[in-house]
């Protein structure tokens, strides 16, 4: 007697999903970029307002902690510390920095 061994057929997604990164598509400015379904605006303001009612804050307090618009106190410790050049700065990794690093900001 032979086993047979079933299999179950990728779903659609799936297999646009193999397709891009067969095809190096999948970067944040490749095809996928535009094909991944995004929440409407109502449905974010939905989930802001539940969020918050959650936590206890206003919506606005949570929008700006999920932006990193946090102000702290010097003695908390992020790991991070703003170095000032000639022509702007940089953030570096310091055990002992108190600077918040912005979402995106490089570190050196």
């Amino acid at each position: 007697m032979v086993a047979v061994r079933e299999t179950r057929a990728p779903t659609p997604g799936a297999q646009v999903l193999a397709v891009l990164v067969r095809f190096g598509l999948t970067g944040s400015s490749g095809a996928l970029a535009s094909i991944i379904p995004m929440i409407s605006g109502d449905r974010a303001l939905k989930i802001e307002k539940h969020l918050a009612q959650l936590l206890e804050v206003e919506v606005d307090e949570l929008r700006d902690y999920l932006a990193g618009n946090i102000r702290t106190s010097s003695t908390r410790r992020t790991g991070f510390r703003f170095v000032r050049g000639t022509h702007g700065g940089h953030y570096v990794r310091d055990r002992e920095g108190t600077d918040i690093r912005p979402a995106g900001v490089s570190v050196r």
